[in-house]
């Protein structure tokens, strides 16, 4: 009777000792889950960062691009009065005078207009790349997402001892790995 009630003690240790093995697996597979989880915030907030750093780099090209065209309509306006002037004017050195300040603003409303349009696609560039961070700061969203899924799901495990949840935490972290490594590929 005592060899049986060893062996009932032996099997009842190798039964927690299974158990307990199964648990490190699912410890595991969370550690790892976690610090998957901590990159993708990682991630995502240095995009949301970023995105926000061209949202006001964009405003800038624009509040530029206004400043631009606004003092080449001016230069533009200064231009047609000295012409107008001119017209009125029988005084041949005077007439000299303002052909210089004509040509002057001439080619400053010249060069505003050129300046105006390398602002413009400056801030166009800036708008698609904004756009490009805004879309892989999405896919990371939607990454730590599926990673907290993922943990929580994993974490059921230990409370239910059922492998099943295991499993599908797995599968949903996988998908949240796919979903970053989409976001990383986005160029």
């Amino acid at each position: 009777m005592e060899n049986a009630g060893e062996e009932l003690n032996e099997l009842h240790e190798q039964v927690e000792h299974a158990e307990h093995a199964k648990m490190i697996e699912v410890s595991f597979t969370m550690s790892v889950l976690a610090v998957l989880l901590a990159a993708a915030t990682l991630l995502g907030h240095r995009a949301h960062t970023e995105e926000t750093v061209l949202s006001n780099d964009r405003t800038d090209q624009y509040n530029f691009y206004q400043f631009k065209k606004e003092r080449g309509v001016m230069a533009e306006q200064v231009y047609d009065t000295l012409v107008v002037l001119q017209a009125d004017l029988k005084d041949e050195k005077s007439r000299e005078s303002i052909d210089k300040l004509k040509e002057k603003y001439q080619k400053r409303s010249e060069k505003e207009r050129e300046d105006v349009e390398k602002i413009n696609e400056k801030a166009k560039e800036i708008e698609n790349e904004k756009t490009l961070v805004a879309r892989r700061a999405d896919r990371y969203d939607l990454a730590e997402g599926f990673l907290e899924v993922a943990l929580v799901i994993c974490s059921l495990t230990l409370l239910t001892s059922n492998r099943i949840f295991w499993i599908a935490g797995m599968a949903i972290g996988a998908a949240g790995i796919v979903v970053v490594a989409l976001g990383l590929m986005l160029h």
